[in-house]
């Protein structure tokens, strides 16, 4: 008999706070996306600029999770760049490899900055002070990418090389992060950028409220609009009165022959449902209208799918 491996683990249960739900709606993680998709592209060129090699730049999927175990995602040791928002009200991560930076360092201190045979170690005063130098100008273009959700006014605040020393936010806060790629030939850097949920959907939604078009185009808008409203109106629509239906099993129907009764479920003191494309829209009386049948609509509803 075969054993049932599933049911020997032990369940781990978690708290989950359904008032901090860790899923983003589509449409934000679209706007986050698009905003990390433009900075990684300015991260690619300012190093392509700096260091004078040919540098890629792929994100791969926004996760949301809480910032405990965003941590947990990140090697024991790596560069943790701890980045201040809006005045220190937010705070969020800049993750790449240290080895990494130590090359990027010598390559701007004139050397070789090879990739694959830089040591792996903690950067001396001022290595640290070449490196911040760089950062802060990934940082402006970080500002530029997320423009159009926020204003960031990105500070750097300092370096840090153990993530699990790292304490941004509280461990249970909500916080999203994306994997990007940084491919030289054939070499390529894992690195993460992750910033509060809170910080990005109020944002998203302040800016989803607020109307900043012109009077002119919501003029043109209200235009449209209407005039598209009109020719919906005068689109055709099928409109049917039915029974309740009822479920049948194939045996019957095949069964069915030429003056067979197909008993209904319909009670007698029940109205017939007014439907188009089966969405009920009101209820409605059999009756005639001269020598024709007709239904005496006697409610509306709001329109259910049935």
């Amino acid at each position: 008999m075969a054993k049932n491996h599933r049911a020997d683990r032990k369940a781990e249960a978690r708290i989950y706070d359904f008032s901090k739900p860790m899923k983003l709606p589509r449409e934000y993680a679209r706007i986050m996306e698009m905003a990390i998709e433009a900075f990684s592209r300015y991260w690619a060129n300012q190093l392509v600029a700096r260091m004078h090699v040919v540098v890629t730049a792929e994100i791969g999927d926004l996760i949301m999770r809480s910032y405990d175990d965003y941590i947990a995602t990140l090697p024991t040791t790596t560069c943790v760049v701890i980045t201040e928002f809006q005045g220190g009200r937010n705070r969020g991560i800049l993750q790449f490899p240290r080895q990494t930076a130590l090359a990027w360092v010598e390559h701007l201190l004139g050397g070789q900055g090879d990739l694959d045979s830089t040591p792996d170690r903690e950067l001396t005063d001022v290595e640290v002070s070449v490196l911040h130098d760089f950062l802060k100008r990934v940082l402006a273009d970080m500002d530029l990418a997320f423009a159009g959700i926020t204003k960031l006014d990105t500070k750097l605040r300092d370096v840090e090389y153990a993530p699990q020393f790292v304490q941004v936010v509280d461990g249970s806060t909500p916080v999203l992060f994306a994997p990007i790629q940084l491919k030289t030939g054939d070499h390529v850097d894992e690195c993460t950028l992750m910033m509060p949920v809170a910080m990005i959907t109020d944002a998203i939604h302040q800016g989803a409220t607020n109307d900043t078009r012109s009077e002119e185009q919501k003029k043109e808008s209200a235009q449209v609009r209407h005039r598209l409203v009109d020719i919906l109106e005068d689109v055709p629509v099928e409109v049917a009165v039915r029974f309740t239906p009822r479920k049948v099993n194939p045996r019957e129907l095949h069964g069915l022959a030429v003056g067979d009764t197909l008993p209904l479920i319909h009670p007698q003191s029940r109205p017939l449902d007014l439907v188009v494309d089966d969405i009920v829209l009101a209820e409605a009386a059999a009756g005639t209208s001269g020598s024709r049948l007709a239904a005496m609509v006697i409610s509306v509803d709001k329109g259910e799918q049935k």
